[in-house]
C-alpha cells in the first residue's frame, strides 16, 4: 500500500482515477473559494460518484441540542475555523454548495440528529464536469 501526500485543492492523481471520492467534514472550515476547488478536484478524480458529508443546521437550530453542541465546538476551534463555519451554513451548508454547483444528489440522508448532511453526487450526471 502507498501512501500520498498532497494537498485537497490539487490532487496529485490523473482524472477519473478513483471509482469515488470522498469530502467529508472538509468543506465546513474553508473559504467558498477553497470548497469549490476541493469539490472540483473531488469531481475531476472520481469516475462513478462524489460523497459528501458535512454540517447542515437542522430546522428549529436555537431549541436543538445537537446542533448547540456543533456550534460550540466550532466556535472554540478558532476564528479562522469558526468564520468558515459561519459563511457554510450562512450559505445553505451541502444544499447551498449543491445548488451553487448546480448538482443534484443521486442519494441523500440526514444524520446526527439532523445535524449532517450526506449526499452521493453523480459524476456522470453532472453536465459539465470542468465547470464545477
Amino acid at each position: 500500500m502507498a501512501y500520498v501526500q498532497g494537498s485537497a485543492y490539487e490532487l496529485p492523481f490523473e482524472d477519473r482515477s478513483f471509482d469515488a471520492s470522498l469530502l467529508l467534514l472538509a468543506l465546513h472550515e474553508h473559504t467558498e473559494a477553497e470548497r469549490t476547488r476541493m469539490l472540483h478536484e473531488a469531481m475531476r478524480v472520481a469516475r462513478d460518484v462524489v460523497l459528501l458529508a458535512d454540517y447542515e443546521a437542522p430546522l428549529h437550530t436555537r431549541i436543538h441540542p445537537a446542533w448547540q453542541v456543533v456550534r460550540f465546538v466550532e466556535h472554540i476551534a478558532g476564528p479562522e475555523h469558526r468564520a468558515g463555519f459561519l459563511d457554510f451554513v450562512r450559505q445553505g451548508s451541502v444544499t447551498g454548495l449543491l445548488e451553487r454547483h448546480q448538482l443534484s444528489a443521486v442519494a441523500e440522508e440526514r444524520s446526527h440528529f439532523g445535524t449532517m448532511h450526506l449526499a452521493a453526487v453523480s459524476v456522470a450526471r453532472h453536465p459539465d464536469e470542468q465547470s464545477v
